[in-house]
């Protein structure tokens, strides 16, 4: 159903695009400095909707009470410049399956560790554009989260996890809008 979008050339170009960041920057990732440097992200990301459908106390129906709405499939190359902060150029693939529409938003992020410890929390902004298909005109991102950082021992890789309100604007005059807010899961190498 969702992923039934993926079957176009743009999404195979973009698969390959996000298949060579990643074995360019696997190389580059052996250092072991969490201070400052290139790091590559990879992440998945999906917002929940409540079915209509559900009904409270039938055994009989599998259906459950939150269904996925939509999908984000996120690939960053950025630069960590301090434990506090880092900025990331982001390229991502967005699939929403009621009326199906996809959208390819390229975006700068700029993250600011609110806790900094032996793991973060964080806080990020996001602002960029929506690649042209051929449905819609171009349009704009705006982004922001709230989060936590946990880092696998002995490792410099990372998970991040949380929480993403974005907005997109796009048509004639970038006055239609899509809102949504999206639970995130990330890998940082």
């Amino acid at each position: 159903m969702i992923l039934e979008g993926i079957q176009g050339m743009t999404s195979l170009k973009y698969l390959i695009t996000s298949a060579l960041f990643f074995v360019l920057l696997s190389s580059y990732a052996q250092i072991d400095d969490r201070e400052q440097g290139l790091f590559y992200k990879i992440g998945i990301a999906t917002t929940l909707a409540l079915n209509e459908n559900y009904e409270v106390f039938n055994k009989d129906d599998d259906d459950l009470l939150l269904k996925i709405n939509a999908l984000f499939i996120n690939n960053t190359l950025g630069y960590r410049f301090s434990t506090k902060t880092s900025i990331g150029l982001n390229l991502e693939a967005n699939f929403h399956p009621e009326p199906f529409n996809r959208f390819y938003p390229a975006f700068l992020d700029f993250r600011y560790n609110i806790i900094d410890k032996d793991d973060n929390g964080f806080i990020r902004f996001g602002y960029g554009v929506l690649i042209h298909n051929s449905k819609l005109n171009r349009g704009t991102l705006y982004k922001i989260g709230l989060g936590g950082e946990y880092f696998l021992e002995n490792s410099n890789k990372s998970i991040l996890f949380g929480i993403d309100f974005m907005r997109k604007r796009f048509g004639y005059r970038q006055e239609n809008k899509l809102s949504s807010v999206a639970l995130f899961l990330e890998l940082i190498f």
